[in-house]
């Protein structure tokens, strides 16, 4: 809407006001002073000329309107109609006028050039490109040329008169100059440089070329034609190269057409020139074929062929037999995807010539040629023996072995019987390998020799005896390999005293035909000076005990020769002995003689025993002896206590350094514990101690729980086998125990161990289940909550404890499935399958498959099959399939599955779920790593190698395996199993007993 002043004529008022009486007033008409008005499209509105619209009276006045152009528009051309509205004496009133938008500005033509050089008139696509037509409002406009004054004969220059006309009739137009000048064409040098049966090569150059001065060459293309049809199309840049034509015909003629692309900078674009050169490949030569006789039978001859050109085509051959009369015998068509061919129903021990009649193609495009080649003759014979191949002499455990006997001539005949040292044996037979295999178990009865001495072959009508011409290079020598059949160690007495010596016996089998090389025992190789044998027995020297306490044993391997081979024979026997005091050794069989125990001494259990309805708490809260559990079990152990002040609680309180539990069963062992706000000493709780500097071998806890509840402002420290381990060693440990800490403060928590100092842990597992509520840090793990010491090594460990946290917003937590939080040392060959799940919200979370936060330590070769549920999700989480931080440490060989619960909502402000670590610095290593069926969408990073078919990708890679428990683990579909032994769950592994 546009407005206007509205303007009365201040005399006609006052005349009007003045003018009283009773005279009849004057009738004023009004009027537009025009009913029309145009402007021009896409004009100004604001300078519209409506200012030429008012309205007019008889009076004589002029009246200025308010317009109203709301139905006008300006973009488009047409008539519309506007609005006058204005005021008289009388009140407002109205008129209705028309607006037509009209075009009357003529299109311009834009162009980029002010000249064009040319043999011919361009075309008005060319034209089109260089200049640019434009309209204030049409924009279909189209290009005319005026090209009559242009003579295209007679170089010179002329004018172009270019026009464009919009829908309005308005024209527009543009003059260019039009330069008419001669074609000049460049040449260049050609050169064949080689020509072959099926390729050959040009060589162009236009750099010398002085007809290109003005000029810039812009390709080269190269077309080839036989008999006038286009076999092929090549082309180069470069302004002098090589042309490469292959596949062709050999002895064939060809036309190649040569044309170069230039433009000689006139502004006339590209311009072509070619010629046409012959070329003719070269003839291949004949090929040369080789026919021979791979076998022969009664009644058959197998021959093979080669030849020597491999561009050959081999249409057709057929092999001819001719009898010693050159009557031709028989044909046989051969078939050429094959290198044999086999003539069947000859003549018994008979000779046939041999004539091969080959058709072939040269790839000359002239077909087929043929040639024929005599062979060799050929004699029919019967089945013999050639060979005999020992797959393995060796007799070691309940190993089939097997011998193999290579037949000549075998095919036309059956095997029925097989004879060693005239003795009928069992045997299998191969017939597409000619190889006849006797079970090494149907005739081997110790150390000794044998010899093929016949085998009974049928030719379909009768039985033959084949008897090898020279049994001498038939012979089977079997041997049975050195082995061990027991081991005495300080005769029998798994202790002795400290500084004294102790002897090693091996029990030897068949180690009279061998030469003993070396013994290592505890990593140290020791010499044949170094231990003596006799009487089928090999004593080491005494051995030096340099210690007090627990120490351990490890026979390794031995060496011997074989011959001239060394020959490696693998022990692996370890054991944990105890250097005390040997004077007071005392056997318990009473849950009473288990209490009468001091805090010394060498204790050997002698049966099983329950200690539940005697047990009182601590008996024991320093123990610094031996406890050799014999392989028998204490059971029944219920430690309820309300004491805030007991801080060590467990079987034993404390165990000292010099301590060593081994073989040994806890099953049945419970401890509770309730405290009020009364302490803020730690508590330490382990089902075998509270706290440790001891020495555990080959223990196992089952059945087992620990049950705390502490409203104390103090840290907890629980472990299914220690509280707190300092410098300890564990090793074949297996844990199954259900614990539930309510606390307020720090826990740590762990299947094995709480808080872990510098210790050892190897072959040790952990199962059941780890339930924490706390508002306070806390760190959890499937083996050690909390880990730290340089001198730290964990390794061949693995759990499927299920952990839970039931947290709060102040909560901060480290789990993961192997450690909750490692700070040095290295964990390697471990594995966890198992659940990690928040209950509630958490304030900070590092969670990890393997280690919830890792620091200045190494993960080497695991495995981890992890179900994470992060619950309502912290405000902070670092989540990764391996660790959740990963910092100045190195993590590698590890498999993880990963399977995410839940869904990520607002609370969620910093989280981030990983491949391999939430955070990995710069300072850390990762590599072999693989990630197989992810199940989360927000996991990110690329550090791993996705494995889509677990079972056999891994097997292409570098890491396939864990020794575990002295048992090669390999990954089988979603599990480690035990090496050629099927339906063994890794759950199962562990029991040292087995």
């Amino acid at each position: 809407m546009t407005y206007f002043k509205v303007v009365f004529s201040f005399l006609f008022i006052l005349f009007l006001v003045s003018c009283g009486g009773e005279e009849t007033p004057i009738e004023i008409e009004y009027s537009l002073n025009s009913n029309s008005l145009s402007i021009e499209v896409n004009s100004d509105i604001t300078n519209n000329g409506f200012d030429d619209i008012y309205i007019t009276s008889s009076a004589l006045e002029t009246i200025l309107c308010t317009i109203d152009d709301s139905s006008v528009l300006y973009d488009t051309l047409g008539e519309y109609g506007a609005i006058c509205t204005y005021i008289t004496s009388t009140g407002v009133d109205s008129e209705t006028f028309t607006v037509e938008v009209v075009d009357t500005t003529s299109p311009v033509i834009t162009s980029s050039v002010v000249e064009i050089v040319s043999t011919v008139i361009p075309s008005i696509s060319e034209l089109n490109e260089l200049v640019t037509l434009t309209d204030n409002y049409d924009s279909d406009l189209t290009l005319t040329v005026d090209s009559s004054l242009v003579d295209i004969t007679t170089p010179g220059s002329y004018t172009l008169t270019l026009y464009t006309e919009d829908n309005s009739g308005n024209i527009g137009e543009i003059d260019i100059t039009l330069t008419i000048y001669n074609l000049e064409i460049p040449t260049y040098i050609l050169s064949i440089e080689s020509i072959t049966e099926t390729s050959f090569v040009i060589s162009y150059d236009v750099t010398d070329n002085t007809d290109l001065d003005d000029t810039t060459f812009i390709k080269m293309e190269m077309k080839l034609y036989d008999n006038d049809v286009l076999v092929d199309t090549k082309e180069s840049t470069t302004i002098d190269d090589y042309i490469q034509f292959v596949d062709i015909y050999s002895n064939h003629e060809y036309e190649v057409e040569v044309i170069i692309h230039y433009d000689l900078n006139k502004g006339v674009g590209e311009e072509v020139v070619s010629t046409t050169q012959t070329i003719n490949t070269l003839s291949y030569s004949v090929p040369t074929f080789i026919i021979g006789v791979t076998y022969t039978t009664g009644d058959s001859i197998t021959m093979y062929y080669t030849y020597t050109d491999p561009d050959l085509v081999i249409e057709a051959m057929t092999l001819n037999l001719y009898d010693e009369s050159n009557n031709l015998y028989t044909s046989v068509l051969i078939d050429n995807t094959i290198n044999n061919v086999v003539v069947e129903s000859t003549e018994y021990d008979s000779e046939f010539k041999v004539e091969v009649v080959v058709d072939y193609n040269l790839l000359d495009g002239n077909g087929s040629t043929g040639i024929t080649l005599p062979g060799n003759t050929v004699h029919t014979a019967v089945l013999s023996i050639n060979d005999i191949v020992v797959t393995d002499n060796i007799i070691d455990e309940a190993q089939d072995f097997t011998f193999e006997l290579s037949l000549d001539y075998p095919i036309g005949y059956t095997i029925e019987n097989v004879y060693i040292d005239d003795v009928l044996v069992g045997y299998t037979y191969e017939e597409s390998k000619h190889l006849v295999t006797i079970p090494g178990s149907s005739i081997v009865e110790g150390e000794t020799t044998y010899e093929i001495t016949k085998i009974v072959v049928n030719n379909g009508s009768t039985s033959l005896d084949v008897i090898p011409e020279d049994n001498n290079e038939l012979i089977i020598i079997l041997e049975i390999p050195l082995s061990i059949s027991g081991i005495t160690v300080n005769n029998g007495v798994s202790y002795m005293s400290p500084l004294s010596n102790y002897q090693i016996k091996l029990a030897l089998e068949h180690y009279s035909t061998y030469d003993i090389q070396s013994v290592t025992v505890n990593g140290i190789e020791l010499s044949s000076s170094e231990f003596t044998i006799s009487n089928d027995e090999l004593v080491i020297m005494e051995q030096a005990i340099n210690t007090y306490g627990g120490f351990k044993l490890s026979i390794d391997e031995l060496t011997y020769l074989n011959g001239s081979d060394l020959v490696t024979l693998e022990i692996n026997y370890v054991d944990y002995l105890y250097a005390g005091d040997v004077l007071n050794v005392q056997y318990i069989n009473t849950a009473s003689d288990f209490y009468a125990m001091g805090n010394s001494g060498i204790y050997i259990l002698q049966t099983d025993i329950n200690i539940g309805s005697v047990y009182y708490l601590n008996f024991l809260s320093d123990f610094d002896g031996c406890l050799d559990g014999n392989g028998y079990s204490i059971t029944g152990m219920n430690l309820t206590v309300d004491a805030p002040e007991n801080i060590y609680l467990g079987l034993f309180g404390v165990l000292g350094s010099h301590s060593l539990i081994k073989n040994l069963t806890l099953s049945n062992m419970n401890i509770t514990s309730t405290a009020a706000n009364t302490s803020s000493n730690p508590l330490h709780v382990g089902i075998l101690a509270g706290y440790s500097f001891g020495d555990v071998y080959n223990v196992t806890i089952e059945s087992s729980s620990i049950t705390i509840t502490d409203l104390s402002v103090r840290e907890i420290k629980s472990g299914g086998i220690f509280g707190v381990s300092y410098d300890s060693i564990l090793e074949y440990v297996d844990v199954n125990i259900s614990t539930n800490i309510q606390s307020i403060y720090h826990v740590y928590a762990g299947g094995i161990i709480g808080h872990s100092d510098n210790s050892i842990i190897a072959k040790s597992f952990s199962e059941g289940d780890l339930t924490v509520e706390t508002s306070s840090n806390t760190y959890l793990g499937g083996i050690s909550g909390y880990v730290l010491g340089s001198n730290t090594v964990y390794n061949q460990v693995g759990s499927t404890l299920n952990i839970e946290v039931i947290a709060d917003a102040t909560t901060k937590a480290f789990i993961g499935g192997i450690n909750g939080i490692q700070i040095a040392g290295s964990t390697s060959n471990m594995y966890y399958i198992g659940t990690l799940n928040i209950v509630g919200t958490l304030n900070e979370l590092y969670m990890g498959g393997i280690n919830g936060y890792t620091m200045s330590s190494t993960l080497e070769s695991g495995y981890a099959l992890s179900t994470f549920d992060l619950g309502l999700y912290p405000s902070t989480a670092y989540v990764g399939n391996i660790t959740g931080r990963l910092e100045s440490s190195s993590a590698s060989n590890i498999i993880t599955e990963s399977i995410y619960l839940g869904t990520l909502n607002d609370n969620s402000t910093s989280i981030i779920i990983s491949d391999v670590a939430g955070y990995i610095n710069t300072l850390s290593t990762t590599t072999n790593l693989y990630l197989y069926d992810l199940d989360i969408s927000q996991v990110v990073g690329s550090d791993y190698t996705l494995l889509e078919n677990i079972s056999i990708s891994i097997d292409t890679n570098t890491f396939d395996k864990l020794v575990f428990y002295g048992d090669t683990l390999l990954f089988d579909n979603t599990i480690w199993d035990l090496e050629y032994t099927e339906d063994v769950s890794i759950l199962k592994l562990l029991n040292v007993n087995d």
